[in-house]
């Protein structure tokens, strides 16, 4: 199994709670919303951001 493959496995595990999640050009800690098959929702104050699941480096849990 790739490492690549593992990743989306545990963000998969990840939706509704307080994670931190980083790219290559930045880190974001707080609650992940909801994972669509391409895309990350999460959670920006008022405001909820869409990432693109290809440019996430890692996703931990808090």
């Amino acid at each position: 199994m790739s490492l690549q493959r593992k990743r989306i496995v545990e963000i998969e595990d990840c939706a509704g709670q307080q994670v931190v999640v980083s790219t290559k050009d930045w880190v974001y800690i707080g609650k992940l919303e909801v994972i669509t098959s391409g895309e990350l929702i999460i959670n920006v104050g008022d405001l909820l951001l869409t990432v693109n699941r290809e440019d996430v480096d890692n996703v931990l849990v808090k």
